[in-house]
């Protein structure tokens, strides 16, 4: 991808995330789904994590619904909420409380989440195995990671994995990747 600019070789990279994923069926997602967050599940992060932010999946992306609902009196569930060009975190107390954003997605009603983040379980269209992460374009992720020192763990399916992603200065590694083949932790 040489002699193209970031924004050209991120947006093919993204094409081509987006065609892997069509080769996944409904059930072949809701598998893989299960399988990480099983993995998750094990994780020593996540068992002494108190307060989680997650995220409201779309239809393409690793099924968070089930997995934050049935854990829900486990631990304490922030979603992100976008407000113009940023995300604003809010708790999540049930199916009840959301709303469709501006994404389509589910965010929560009520007010802004003020306290401590123990782990951000976070979405993303493709990975590297040195933690680099590609999101949709708008940068709301990174831009919140630049101000809040969370440890994170990106969830995603194998086909999403590739050997490198491009990357500018404001882009934000994640610290472990979950995919149905296991975690990859990147070496710092």
């Amino acid at each position: 991808m040489s002699g193209t600019s970031l924004t050209e070789q991120k947006k093919a990279l993204r094409l081509l995330i987006k065609e892997r994923k069509k080769t996944l069926d409904v059930k072949d997602r809701e598998v893989f789904s299960s399988q990480i967050f099983d993995i998750l599940k094990q994780n020593e992060l996540f068992q002494k994590a108190k307060t989680i932010l997650c995220y409201w999946s779309m239809p393409d992306e690793v099924e968070t619904h089930t997995f934050v609902q049935n854990h829900l009196s486990e631990k304490v569930w922030l979603l992100p909420v976008v407000k113009d060009d940023t995300l604003e975190i809010r708790q999540f107390t049930g199916v009840h409380d959301l709303q469709q954003g501006v994404l389509n997605i589910g965010e929560p009603l009520g007010q802004p989440f003020e306290g401590n983040i123990d782990l951000a379980v976070i979405p993303g269209m493709a990975f590297d195995r040195d933690g680099n992460r590609l999101g949709r374009g708008k940068g709301y992720y990174d831009k919140f990671l630049l101000q809040h020192n969370l440890h994170t763990i990106a969830v995603a399916f194998y086909c999403q994995i590739v050997d490198e992603v491009p990357v500018g200065k404001w882009d934000v590694k994640m610290h472990h990747i979950i995919t149905e083949k296991g975690i990859i932790t990147p070496i710092a």
